[in-house]
């Protein structure tokens, strides 16, 4: 391969080079930009809730079951049961983008 040749391979591999670095970086960015973030709200017991009917109503995909959202509102609560009142204020975590 002549020098001609070698310089035109060379400059080639340093711009697909840099190309594929900078796609990487557009498509971490992109993912990132879609991210979910935790947040928490207060809601008031009402008549007839229970744990399982608010953990229906509020949980989402990032939660794999029912009773591992159930058991984070007991946590975040400090509930030992899963005995509510109504007129009480839960703590309930939910995802946003």
């Amino acid at each position: 391969m002549d020098k001609k040749n070698w310089t035109r391979v060379l400059v080639l591999a340093i711009i697909f080079g840099f190309l594929s670095f900078n796609l990487g970086i557009v498509e971490a960015n992109e993912s990132d930009r879609y991210k979910k973030q935790k947040y928490y709200s207060s809601i008031c017991i009402e008549q007839g809730d229970t744990l399982w009917s608010i953990a229906k109503k509020y949980a989402d995909e990032e939660y794999q079951t029912i009773e591992e959202y159930i058991k984070e509102i007991k946590q975040i609560n400090g509930l030992t049961s899963e005995r509510i009142v109504e007129g009480n204020y839960l703590i309930i975590s939910y995802y946003h983008e």
